[in-house]
């Protein structure tokens, strides 16, 4: 069930930049709860996302960003359920339409080009911190959350050759990709299943993706974590104000998983909301 948005006082002016960003949030947390109240996505809403990330991504003072969170409250609180939901729903209504299309072509996405950044940092990330390309060609790869649209997947698989399993809980999503596979003509690299991060049996994969909408990510990272075999796991992780509409792992869970930081892309790359982050295990504590 959906809360009723709390705490929304009327409309006023935007006089500072604080004002533009509390009412401009306040408004797309309203209006993003009532679709999914009425179940009514479409995806010029991806126009408006895209609108508010890039504004939460401008440079803010820690006064600033102190005097936003404060007065967005219980609103702040509950929008990255909201957005995690939205942008499910989201990716099924566009996978849909590009299906029913006779001219299918991704190209047609409005987020594409920031795939398109993400699997070129986070390559690089791989090639610094797991295996040279040559070597990370002939590796496993497993994403987690997948969701309808994998367009991460397709980039690795399109661009580097790579084998990758996909997995998403949701049948719909699941379908919808795996359609999206064979018009691509990659299913014989790209398999799209239906399991829960917390089953799925990591032992032949040596990286793997976590999605950033994956619940519960605590507990979808320990299970990664158990397996030894896995050399790198790739996520994404926000910072400033953009933790408002995406929710991150902390560094306490990922140290409490036995992972830790390797490397991170560079966060003056605006190219992308998310910073993504390689995770490793970490080396075994020597015996006193």
């Amino acid at each position: 069930m959906i809360e009723p948005t709390k705490n929304m006082p009327p409309a006023t002016t935007a006089n500072t930049r604080v004002d533009r960003v509390v009412e401009d949030v306040r408004a797309y947390a309203d209006k993003v709860r009532r679709s999914l109240m009425v179940g009514k996505v479409d995806k010029e809403q991806y126009a408006e996302l895209k609108r508010i990330a890039e504004m939460l991504q401008e440079n803010y003072t820690a006064a600033e960003k102190a005097e936003i969170l404060n007065r967005l409250g219980h609103v702040g609180r509950k929008l990255p359920e909201y957005m995690g939901r939205m942008e499910t729903e989201l990716e099924m209504v566009q996978m849909r339409d590009l299906l029913a299309s006779p001219d299918f072509a991704l190209d047609n996405f409005i987020m594409l080009d920031k795939y398109r950044n993400l699997v070129r940092k986070e390559w690089n990330l791989l090639c610094g911190g797991v295996a040279p390309a040559k070597d990370l060609e002939k590796m496993k790869f497993a994403f987690v959350g997948c969701g309808a649209m994998p367009l991460t997947a397709v980039g690795f698989v399109t661009e580097h050759g790579v084998s990758i399993d996909c997995f998403d809980v949701d049948p719909e999503a699941v379908k919808l990709a795996s359609a999206m596979c064979e018009r691509l003509g990659i299913d014989d690299k790209m398999r799209v299943q239906k399991a829960d991060a917390l089953q799925i049996d990591y032992s032949a994969y040596d990286v793997v993706f976590i999605a950033n909408l994956v619940q519960p990510r605590r507990q979808a990272f320990n299970r990664v974590a158990a397996f030894d075999n896995v050399k790198g796991v790739i996520t994404r992780r926000v910072d400033g104000l953009v933790t408002l509409i995406y929710s991150n792992l902390s560094d306490a869970d990922m140290n409490a998983a036995g992972l830790q930081r390797h490397s991170t892309s560079d966060p003056a790359d605006k190219t992308s909301v998310c910073l993504s982050t390689l995770l490793q295990r970490k080396p075994p504590q020597p015996r006193m």
